[in-house]
């Protein structure tokens, strides 16, 4: 509760959040996307109106930024839609369901704009941090989970398809090369020099949540999978932290977070271990 009380307190006048550090002046589509899910969650768990309403302003804020093919301001790289917004779609139509509040159809526009995007390989157009360039697994699972996610908040058979399409090929290369990498290009050629922690532990939590919604028999031995690559490649106690931590990536000097140990890292392999937990 008390994280979800601060975010009260540094929610922006206009609805949005910020991107990196709390008084940055920089607002961010995806940060606030993201902030939404805890907002959402919170006001479920509570039926505090302070939660719903943050939400519905930071729903109102994402609306309006929006333009044809995506949120094309306040991006990681400026004018750069990323093909992972489909994981800002997905937190925003889930406010505006919960709340019979109007622009569903405007995101299903952006979420056939991105299943646009997806090659018959499977690969995504523009699924990583800039245009052109090998996509870290951590950004491509963010979109297959946001293909996820939408499909099944706005009905999109095709775009959960995908999601199911993304993860199966995953878990081909994953087999084919005895390991997952930590980045591929748009023809599925990996960097396999590092693994992106954070990225194979998504990997797990988007088989296990396609376990949920769907074919638990294909999903569930695959999420097992990835989980199982990522518990042997994560130090017990890592010898540069004082805590329990998870580095971005193995070896540490990798090139996904090189030298740092992200806080979401930790936070998809609790993701995870809940699927196995609830299981029991």
């Amino acid at each position: 509760m008390g994280c979800a009380e601060w975010l009260l307190t540094i929610q922006r006048p206009d609805g949005a959040y910020m991107s990196g550090f709390a008084d940055n002046e920089n607002p961010s589509i995806f940060n606030t996307a993201q902030i939404l899910l805890g907002l959402l969650r919170t006001y479920r768990e509570t039926g505090d109106e302070r939660y719903a309403n943050a939400a519905k302003k930071a729903a109102d804020w994402l609306l309006s930024e929006l333009q044809n093919s995506g949120w094309k301001n306040y991006a990681y790289v400026s004018g750069f839609v990323p093909s992972y917004y489909t994981r800002v779609i997905w937190p925003t139509a889930a406010i505006l369901k919960k709340f019979n509040l109007p622009g569903l159809k405007d995101l299903d526009d952006v979420l056939t704009h991105f299943c646009g995007m997806v090659n018959p390989d499977f690969a995504v157009v523009n699924w990583g941090f800039y245009p052109d360039r090998s996509a870290f697994l951590h950004t491509i699972a963010y979109t297959a989970r946001g293909f996820l996610e939408s499909g099944l908040i706005l009905d999109r058979q095709d775009a959960v398809l995908h999601a199911q399409n993304i993860a199966l090929r995953l878990a081909k290369e994953k087999s084919k090369h005895g390991k997952t990498a930590g980045s591929y290009d748009i023809s599925w050629q990996g960097d396999y020099s590092y693994r992106c922690v954070t990225g194979i532990l998504q990997c797990a939590v988007l088989c296990f949540r396609l376990a949920e919604v769907g074919n638990r028999q294909r999903f569930y031995p695959l999420a097992l999978d990835f989980l199982a690559e990522a518990a042997t490649i994560i130090p017990h106690r890592d010898p540069l932290t004082p805590a329990y931590a998870l580095p971005g990536s193995v070896p540490l000097w990798g090139k996904y977070m090189r030298m740092k140990y992200p806080n979401w890292a930790a936070k998809f392999w609790l993701d995870a271990a809940l699927y196995i937990l609830q299981k029991r």
